[in-house]
């Protein structure tokens, strides 16, 4: 008969008769360590989707065609100056904000400036645009992720927190380490789901090794499926 520990409760359905051990749910101040982790990486993600992503400079000529880009921020020389290189542009619209890097170049009898076919763009786009221009460079500042500060307190979590139910702790930090969203995902269902309140039966674990194959095959595509579908939606 399997033993449950003490003041541990049975759902409906479990028995002690069965033959799996049961998990039980975490303790009170696990439950609000585990529900302050999921909040600070939910606050991460949503933090980190108002943050400005690579994308390439063809997206934002397109967009500004199209009218769907709201506000550009475009990094450009002193008036009167001649200067050469790799200058940046920033831009909200539809999906993600984007980041891309335009040339000013001397091309001899055909100088290039990829900036001013930016601004001509934004002026003949079939939409307002707020441009905003930033001489020399774009400021970038300090910024203080906590889906950061979140990401290194779950891993702490995982390496001093009781066994997972679900996988190995090397197979969650294989996991997590591709995809960090994954941080979330552990810190609501291990070793019980937040929401339930009574033991659950402990099921055959995912392994290090099989997960480990998983975070260098499916699990980058399906990162990156997750955030092309995010820049789609958003």
């Amino acid at each position: 008969m399997t033993q449950l520990p003490p003041g541990a409760r049975t759902a409906p359905g479990d028995t002690l008769a069965s033959a799996e051990p049961l998990v039980p749910q975490s303790g009170r101040p696990a439950l609000v360590l585990r529900v302050l982790l999921a909040v600070g990486l939910v606050v991460g993600l949503a933090q980190m989707l108002t943050e400005p992503v690579e994308r390439p400079l063809n997206d934002l000529l397109d967009g500004l065609r199209s009218g769907d880009v709201e506000t550009v921020t475009i990094a450009r020389p002193e008036p009167g100056a001649e200067a050469f290189g790799t200058w940046e542009v920033r831009w909200t619209g539809d999906g993600l904000p984007g980041r891309a890097s335009y040339e000013i170049s001397d091309g001899g009898r055909a100088p290039v400036d990829d900036g001013q076919l930016i601004l001509d763009a934004a002026e003949q786009s079939p939409a307002p645009v707020d441009v905003t221009i930033r001489y020399n460079f774009l400021e970038s500042g300090t910024t203080w992720y906590l889906g950061g500060f979140a990401g290194v307190a779950a891993l702490v979590w995982l390496v001093l927190g009781p066994q997972p139910r679900l996988a190995t702790k090397w197979a969650w930090f294989w996991l997590a380490g591709g995809v960090p969203l994954l941080w979330l995902a552990f810190v609501v269902l291990e070793p019980v789901p937040l929401w339930r309140r009574t033991t659950a039966a402990a099921r055959r674990r995912l392994t290090g090794g099989w997960a480990f194959l998983l975070s260098i095959t499916a699990v980058p595509f399906v990162g990156s499926v997750l955030m092309s579908w995010f820049g789609w939606t958003l």
